[in-house]
C-alpha cells in the first residue's frame, strides 16, 4: 500500500498536464485525500511501527480527519500566501515609468478626489473591497463550507466587489487592480452552481478582460494577467479567450513593454509560460504570435519611416541579454554536473559580469545608468530541468532576487529552464547535444515572443551553450546580434567547436577569460555595442566586485592572487582601448606585499634583498647576493652571533633607562660617485647636521642636556665606518652601548658623535659594489622564505674494508670511481648508459633517441636498483656490454655493414621501405677519369667485401666512395604523384633499430642457448626494458595495419573543403580524398590524403536531423539521421511512405515542414500538400472548411515544433483520471 501511494505520488509531480493540476481546488482535494490515504496506512497497517489504530480504532480515526485537515489548511496557507504575494519588480513602477503616465496623480486619487461610486473617495473604494474580500476567505473554514452555509452573506460580498471595479473611473479603476490583492480575488470569487448565486468569477474576470481592458494601463494589464496564472488558465474555459483579449488589444511598444513587464516580476509565470505551456489551444497560441509579428512590422515599419514614434524608440537599445547561469554568472567550483570552472569557488559571481548585462542593456544610446523605473530586458537560458511548479526555478529567482536587493543587478530577470529528459541524457550518458538542442528550443520561443528586438546571448564552453549558439545563428542569423562564450575549459574539449565550419558560415562568437575583456570586444564593434564610458564602468565594477569576494571564498592564497593576476590583465587591455580613446585608466588591482623591502627572500637566482615593490603586477626588485659562498656564509654566521648578543644585552639596557636616538641621513648615489680621495665633497645633508641639537640623558643627574657635538678631523678617523648590508649610504648617530661603533668611539661624557659618514676609501668600496649590485624584478610566486648560505658537503672516501659487492647500495658506492661502465643513469636530458667516466666527466648513451652525451659528474645521478633487477643486471652484464656498450671500432664496422646494404627491406614507422643511399657510396671510375656505367648495377647489388674483390680483378678501374651522415631509405609504400617514392633520412643507429626489429618477428633460433638467453633476456625486460626493445615494441605496433572507419564514395568534409572518400591505405592509415570542390586548371579535382584525424562526415548545407528537408527525387520528409561512416543521409517520407537513403548532394535544401506534416497558418491549422521549390510556395489544405492555402515557409508554423505530447511519455493518465 505504501508503494502504491509513493508511485501515485510520482505520478501526480511528474504529469503537470493531467486535469488533476487544471484549478487549485483540484490540488488541494488531492493533497487531503493523500494525506489521509498516507495516515490510513500508516495508522492501521500491521507492519507500521505507528499503529496505534489498531488498539484504538477510534483514536486512530480522529488522527486520520485531524492529519486531512491539517494538510488542507497548510495547502491552502501555501495557495494564499502565493496569490497575495506582491510583485516586488512591480512596485517601483506603480510609482512612475513611461507606462505609468495615466497613474501619476493616483495619489490625489487617494486623497481627495473622488470616484465614480456615489462620490467615494478612492482610498475609501479601497478599504471596501479588501473587507469584502476578508468576509468571503476565511482562514480556518474551508471555501465550500462557507459558501454552502454563508451563502447569502458570501454572494452579497461578491456583488459588493464586482460593482466597485464596474462603477469606477478609468484612473480609480486601474489605482485598485494595482493596490489589492487581485490573484487572491480572483481565486476566492467563485462561479456558483445553482442560478441564484451566478456566476461570479465569469462576470469579475470578464469586466476586466473584456468590458474595460481599453481603459487599463499597461501594468493593470499585466496584473490581470498574472493573477489568471496564478488561478491557472485550465480553471476556466474562457480564460484563455480572456489572456488572448488583452494581448491582442495591446499594441507596438505597449505590446513590448507588457511582455517585459510579464518577465520581469520575479517569478515563473512569464510570457513565454503564458503563450507556450498555460494556453493550451493552438488557435490561440497561434493568434498572439500573429500579433506580436504585424505589431512589430509595424514598430519596424515606423523606424525605416522615422516617424515621431522613431524618436522615442530611438532612445532603447532594443536589445535582449540572454544568459546561462552556471560557469557564466556564478562559478560552480567544478561541481558535477552543474559546471566545470574551479577558478572560482561554488556560488562566486565572476568580476564584472552583472556590470557587463547592464552595459549591452542600456546600449549606446539613451541614459548612461539603467533608470531604477524600467523593466529589463535580462533573460536566464538554464540547463537545470524544470521541476513541479516552481521547485527548480525558485532556488534561482531567490538569487536574482538577493543581487537585487543588494543593488549589484540592474533588472529582476526571467528564466527559461530545461527539461528531465535532456537533463538525464547528460547525466547518464554525458551527452551534451540534448541540453544544446533544449537551449536553442527555448530560444526560438523567446525569439518569436519578441521578434522586434535583437539577441546576445552570453555562455560558457563548459557544456553544450557553443553549440547551442550556433543553431540560433543558423536559423535566426538576423535575430541573433552576438555571441559570448566564458572560457572555462579548453576550446578543444568544447562541444561543438569547429571554427573551419563557422569560418565557412561567417559565425564569429567571442572568447573571453574574464568580462573586461568581453567589454572590450563589445565596445571596438562596429557598430559597438556599449559605449566606452560603459566599457570602463564595466573595469570598475570589476574591481569592486573583487574586493566583495569573501576571505572564505577563497580556497588558497594562491587561487586569490591567481584570479588578480587574471583580472588585472583584462583590465591592463581595457585601458589600452580607454587611453586610445582619451578617457582616464582603471586602476589595477593592488596585490598584497608578502615581502618587506629590505627583507632577505630566496630567488631561482639565488639569495636577495628586496629594494621595492609594484603592488599592481605583483613584482619585487630584489638585488641579487652574487658575492662568493663563502663570504655569504661569514656574514650570516656573524648576522647570527650579533643578534644572539643583542637579545641577551637588551634587557640589561632597557633596565639602565638609556634612551637611544638615532638620525638616518640618505646620501643620494650621484653624490657618491663625486667622493674620492683627492676630491672630498661633504653633502649638504650632513653640513645641516652640523647646526643639530642632539639630547642625552643623564642618568646620574636625572635630566637632559643639549649640547652641540662638532668632531674633529681625529675623531672622525678614529669612528669604524663599517659597511653594513642593508644600506650603504647612511651615517648613524647613537650613545648605546650595543651600537656597532660604540667600542672604537672615544668616551666623550654627555656628547654624541656625528659621524660624517664613510671614509673616502670606504665609499670607493660601495660606490663600486653598487655599480655591480645584481638587480632583477621577479614575480612573486617565484620568490620564497630566506634559505641562509651553507657550504656544499663533500663526500668522504669509502672506508677501508667495505664490502665490493651489494644487492642493496651498489649504485650508493662512495668511491672516487662511482660510475661504471653500464650503469644506468639519469640526466637532465633523459636517461642512459654509462658507457666511460672521465676525470671530470661521464660519457652516457641516451636512452630513447639516438644520442651520446658528454656530462659533467655532477649531473648524472646512478639510479637505484631492486634485488632482483640486480641480479639479473649482473648476470647479464656482458650480453648487456656486448648490446649497448660498443667501441668506436664496432660501431664504425656496424655502420659500414649497413651502408652498403643498398636495397635492404627495412620496415619504418612510415611503412615499408628499402635502402637507397647507404652511409659510403661507391662509384667506379675508369683510370681516365671516365665512369664505368656497365658496373654500376654490379656495385649497388654487391656488399662491401664482394666490391673490394671485383675492383681487385678488374682492370682499369678504381673504387671511389663518398661518404654521408645519413641513411636514405625510399618509402615503397608511398607512391607520389609522379610515380616516385618518397625518401625518409635518419641516423645509421635507427635504421638498425628498424631492421633488427623487422627481423626479430620473423623469428628465433631453437637451441638450449637461445632458451636461456631468452629466458635471462624476458625477465631483463620486465624489471627494466632497453631502449632497443621499447623501440621494437614501438616498431611492431606500427606495423600492425590501420584499421578502415570511412568507406569507399563516403562524403566527408576537410580543411580543404568537401570531399569524396576513394581509397584507404591500411599500412599507414591515409585516405585518398577527391576534393569536389578544388577544381584545377585542367578540369580535374585536386586529391589530398588525410588521416581520420582530419576528416568529419559531410552534412548537407543547412539541414539538421530531425527536421524537414527537399531530397532531388522530388520527395519532402524528415532527416531522421546520418551515417558517419559512409555519409549517407537517411530521410524518413511520411507521405510514401518510404525511407530513403541519399548522398548529400542530393539533399537540395531544408524545408519549413514536409508534405504530410501538419501546420499552423494565419487562416488555421492544416496539412501540406505540395511544395513548388522554384517560388518557395507551399500548398496547405485547411483543416475544417477545405480551403487551400498557398503560402511561403515564413508564414507556417511546423505543429511538431511547438507543441508537446500532452499525453506523456508514462501512458498513467488513465490512473490519474481515475484517481
Amino acid at each position: 500500500c505504501l508503494f502504491a501511494l509513493l508511485y501515485i505520488l510520482y505520478m501526480f509531480i511528474a504529469n503537470e498536464d493531467n486535469g488533476v493540476h487544471h484549478a487549485q481546488e483540484f490540488e488541494n482535494r488531492f493533497w487531503t485525500v493523500f494525506i489521509m490515504l498516507f495516515s490510513t496506512v500508516i495508522i492501521f497497517l500491521n507492519e507500521s511501527p505507528f499503529a496505534f489504530g489498531l488498539w484504538s480504532p477510534s483514536f486512530g480515526f480522529l488522527a486520520v480527519l485531524a492529519s486531512g485537515y491539517a494538510m488542507h489548511a497548510w495547502d491552502r496557507y501555501v495557495h494564499r500566501q502565493e496569490m497575495s504575494r506582491d510583485h516586488g519588480m512591480l512596485n517601483p513602477l506603480r510609482r512612475g515609468g513611461s507606462a505609468m503616465a495615466s497613474l501619476n496623480r493616483l495619489q490625489d486619487l487617494a486623497t481627495g478626489m473622488a470616484g465614480g461610486s456615489g462620490g467615494m473617495k478612492v482610498e475609501d473604494q479601497l478599504k471596501r473591497v479588501n473587507l469584502a474580500l476578508a468576509d468571503i476567505d476565511q482562514v480556518f473554514i474551508p471555501s465550500t463550507f462557507n459558501n454552502y452555509f454563508n451563502r447569502c452573506n458570501v454572494i452579497s460580498r461578491e456583488r459588493d466587489i464586482i460593482s466597485i471595479f464596474e462603477e469606477a473611473e478609468p484612473r480609480t479603476l486601474n489605482y485598485l487592480i494595482s493596490h489589492v490583492k487581485l490573484g487572491l480575488i480572483f481565486y476566492k470569487v467563485k462561479d456558483h452552481r445553482d442560478t441564484y448565486g451566478g456566476q461570479s468569477r465569469t462576470e469579475l474576470i470578464e469586466l476586466l478582460a473584456v468590458n474595460r481592458v481599453s481603459v487599463l494601463t499597461v501594468l493593470s494589464k499585466v496584473l490581470v494577467l498574472s493573477a489568471l496564472q496564478m488561478l491557472k488558465l485550465s480553471a476556466n474555459a474562457r480564460a484563455e479567450y480572456w489572456a488572448r483579449n488583452i494581448i491582442l488589444r495591446t499594441y507596438q511598444d505597449d505590446l513590448s513593454e507588457l511582455k517585459s513587464f510579464m518577465d520581469s516580476k520575479g517569478d515563473y509565470f512569464s510570457m513565454n509560460r503564458l503563450v507556450f505551456d498555460d494556453i493550451r489551444q493552438p488557435t490561440i497560441m497561434h493568434d498572439i504570435l500573429t500579433h506580436i509579428k504585424k505589431q512589430s512590422d509595424v514598430q519596424r515599419a515606423h523606424m525605416r519611416m522615422k516617424t515621431k514614434k522613431s524618436k522615442l524608440r530611438a532612445t532603447k537599445a532594443w536589445r535582449k541579454v540572454l544568459s546561462d547561469v552556471d560557469d557564466t554568472l556564478t562559478s560552480s567550483g567544478g561541481s558535477y554536473p552543474a559546471g566545470i570552472d574551479k577558478r572560482f569557488t561554488k556560488k562566486v559571481v565572476y568580476p564584472g559580469v552583472l556590470s557587463f548585462y547592464r552595459e549591452l542593456d542600456l546600449g549606446t544610446v539613451g541614459p548612461e545608468e539603467f533608470p531604477a523605473n524600467s523593466a529589463g530586458n535580462l533573460v536566464f537560458l538554464s540547463a537545470r530541468p524544470h521541476i513541479y511548479k516552481d521547485v527548480s526555478e525558485k532556488h534561482n529567482f531567490a538569487k536574482f532576487q538577493k543581487m537585487r536587493s543588494r543593488g549589484i543587478m540592474h533588472a529582476t530577470p526571467s528564466l527559461l529552464a530545461g527539461d528531465v529528459v535532456s537533463g538525464g541524457k547528460f547525466m547518464l550518458g554525458n551527452d551534451m547535444e540534448p541540453l544544446a538542442i533544449k537551449k536553442f528550443q527555448n530560444f526560438q520561443r523567446y525569439v518569436s515572443l519578441y521578434p522586434e528586438f535583437q539577441h546576445v546571448f552570453i555562455c560558457d564552453n563548459g557544456q553544450g551553450d557553443v553549440r547551442a549558439s550556433e543553431m540560433m545563428f543558423d536559423k535566426y542569423p538576423n535575430n541573433l546580434e552576438h555571441v559570448y562564450v566564458h572560457i572555462v575549459q579548453g576550446l578543444k574539449k568544447c562541444h561543438g567547436y569547429d571554427p573551419i565550419r563557422w569560418e565557412r558560415k561567417k559565425f564569429k562568437p567571442c572568447f573571453f577569460r574574464t568580462y573586461p575583456d568581453a567589454a572590450v570586444h563589445a565596445a571596438t564593434q562596429k557598430p559597438p555595442l556599449i559605449r566606452m564610458t560603459g566599457m570602463r564602468r564595466v573595469c570598475f565594477d570589476a574591481v569592486r566586485d573583487f574586493f566583495l569576494i569573501e576571505g572564505k571564498q577563497w580556497s588558497s592564497v594562491q587561487q586569490k592572487c591567481n584570479r588578480r593576476d587574471e583580472l588585472n590583465q583584462g583590465l591592463y587591455r581595457a585601458n589600452q582601448v580607454l587611453k586610445l580613446d582619451g578617457l582616464q585608466p582603471v586602476p589595477l588591482i593592488p596585490s598584497d606585499q608578502l615581502w618587506k623591502d629590505g627583507e632577505k627572500v630566496h630567488t631561482p637566482f639565488g639569495n636577495a634583498t628586496v629594494s621595492s615593490f609594484d603592488p599592481n603586477f605583483d613584482i619585487y626588485e630584489v638585488e641579487i647576493d652574487w658575492r662568493p659562498l663563502d663570504v655569504q656564509v661569514d656574514e650570516h654566521k656573524q648576522n647570527e652571533v650579533q643578534r644572539k648578543s643583542d637579545a641577551t644585552s637588551m634587557p640589561n639596557r632597557i633596565d639602565a633607562g638609556s634612551i637611544v636616538l638615532e638620525t638616518v641621513v640618505e646620501i643620494p648615489e650621484t653624490d657618491e660617485e663625486l667622493v674620492d680621495g683627492k676630491n672630498k665633497k661633504i653633502p649638504q645633508e650632513i653640513e645641516k647636521l652640523q647646526n643639530t641639537s642632539i639630547l642625552s640623558h643623564d642618568t646620574h643627574r636625572g635630566m637632559a642636556s643639549s649640547k652641540i657635538a662638532r668632531p674633529t678631523v681625529n675623531q672622525r678617523n678614529k669612528v669604524d665606518s663599517r659597511k653594513s648590508d642593508e644600506t650603504d649610504s647612511t651615517c648613524s648617530i647613537s650613545s648605546s652601548a650595543h651600537s656597532p661603533c660604540n667600542s672604537l668611539c672615544p668616551p666623550v661624557p654627555d656628547t654624541v658623535l656625528i659621524s660624517r659618514g664613510p671614509t673616502s676609501t670606504q665609499r670607493n668600496d660601495q660606490t663600486v659594489r653598487r655599480k655591480r649590485a645584481i638587480r632583477a624584478k621577479i614575480h612573486r610566486r617565484y620568490i620564497s622564505q630566506y634559505i641562509p648560505p651553507s657550504l656544499p658537503i663533500i663526500s668522504k672516501e669509502s672506508e677501508i674494508g667495505r664490502f665490493s659487492f651489494s644487492f642493496w647500495n651498489e649504485n650508493k658506492d662512495t668511491s672516487k670511481n662511482k660510475m661504471k661502465q653500464g650503469d644506468k643513469c639519469n640526466t637532465p636530458y633523459g636517461s642512459g648508459t654509462v658507457l666511460e667516466e672521465r676525470k671530470a666527466s661521464v660519457v652516457v648513451d641516451m636512452e630513447g633517441w639516438p644520442g651520446i652525451a658528454y656530462l659533467h659528474q655532477d649531473n648524472v645521478q646512478v639510479s637505484g636498483e631492486g634485488i632482483l633487477k640486480n641480479i639479473i643486471r649482473q648476470i647479464s652484464l656482458s650480453d648487456s656490454s656486448e648490446q649497448n656498450v660498443t667501441t668506436s671500432k664496432e660501431r664504425s664496422k656496424r655502420e659500414r655493414n649497413i651502408s652498403c646494404e643498398l636495397g635492404t627491406v627495412i620496415q619504418t614507422p612510415f611503412g615499408k621501405g628499402v635502402i637507397s643511399r647507404p652511409l659510403v657510396h661507391y662509384n667506379l671510375i675508369g683510370k681516365g677519369g671516365t665512369k664505368n656505367n656497365s658496373k654500376a648495377s654490379l656495385v649497388s647489388k654487391a656488399s662491401n667485401q664482394a666490391v673490394e674483390k671485383s675492383c681487385d680483378k678488374m682492370k682499369n678501374v678504381e673504387l671511389m666512395d663518398k661518404t654521408y651522415p645519413t641513411v636514405g631509405i625510399s618509402i615503397t609504400s608511398w607512391i607520389l604523384s609522379d610515380g616516385s617514392h618518397p625518401k625518409v633520412y635518419c641516423a645509421p643507429q635507427i635504421a638498425e633499430e628498424w631492421k633488427n626489429s623487422n627481423s626479430s618477428l620473423e623469428g628465433s633460433k631453437s637451441n638450449i642457448l637461445s632458451v636461456v638467453g631468452s629466458l635471462v633476456s624476458g625477465m631483463r625486460r620486465i624489471v627494466s626494458p632497453s631502449p632497443s626493445e621499447v623501440k621494437k615494441s614501438l616498431s611492431s605496433s606500427e606495423i600492425v595495419l590501420f584499421e578502415r572507419y570511412y568507406a569507399d564514395g563516403a562524403s566527408v568534409t576537410t580543411s580543404f573543403g568537401n570531399g569524396v572518400v576513394l581509397s584507404f591505405r591500411e599500412n599507414d592509415g591515409f585516405y585518398e580524398v577527391l576534393l569536389i570542390e578544388c577544381k584545377m586548371k585542367n578540369s580535374s579535382f585536386a586529391k589530398a590524403f588525410l588521416r581520420k584525424d582530419f576528416l568529419s562526415y559531410r552534412l548537407a548545407d543547412g539541414c539538421h536531423e530531425g527536421y524537414p528537408v527537399l531530397t532531388s527525387l522530388g520527395l519532402s520528409g524528415v532527416l531522421a539521421s546520418v551515417d558517419p561512416m559512409t555519409g549517407v543521409h537517411v530521410v524518413s517520407v511520411s507521405s510514401a511512405p518510404m525511407v530513403c537513403y541519399l548522398q548529400p548532394k542530393d539533399l537540395v535544401c531544408p524545408l519549413k515542414a514536409a508534405v504530410g506534416d501538419n501546420v499552423i497558418s494565419p487562416y488555421g491549422e492544416g496539412t501540406v500538400r505540395k511544395f513548388r521549390l522554384h517560388d518557395n510556395i507551399y500548398e496547405v489544405e485547411l483543416h475544417g472548411w477545405g480551403g487551400t492555402l498557398y503560402a511561403q515557409g515564413e508564414m507556417l508554423d511546423r505543429v511538431d515544433d511547438g507543441i508537446r505530447d500532452r499525453e506523456g511519455a508514462f501512458g498513467v493518465n488513465w490512473l490519474l483520471r481515475f484517481f
